[in-house]
């Protein structure tokens, strides 16, 4: 026995029209994607054409440019490390000259706080 439903629909109309809509649809895609390609080469061609017409380089503008207030900036932001640094050395040479000057004391039991420099 075999099956008397025919489920093969590549041999009738259904399979004609299957067949006739994949190849529109994949030659609609290809148009598509051929019109992309293009616009995008047209568009890369523009802006690899175009030239730059920013002055990026602010240090070179003069007196009163970003470059210049970026230097004086700077060499203040130098100057206050410096003296913050000298101010730190100080302090701390006060605290080891202090914690050298201590002298620890032990309580051995008798009540009595004893120097162990003794």
């Amino acid at each position: 026995m075999t099956s008397a439903i025919d489920d093969d629909t590549e041999d009738d109309a259904t399979g004609e029209s299957r067949a006739r809509l994949r190849a529109e649809s994949a030659a609609r895609r290809q148009a598509q994607d051929d019109a992309l390609r293009s616009a995008n080469a047209l568009y890369f061609a523009i802006i690899n054409k175009t030239q730059s017409k920013t002055d990026s380089k602010v240090w070179d503008d003069g007196e009163g440019s970003a470059g210049a207030a970026r230097s004086i900036v700077a060499a203040q932001s130098r100057a206050r490390k410096e003296a913050e640094r000298r101010q730190l050395e100080k302090d701390n040479a006060s605290r080891v000259m202090r914690l050298s000057q201590v002298h620890a004391k032990v309580d051995d039991g008798d009540g009595h706080l004893d120097d162990i420099d003794a």
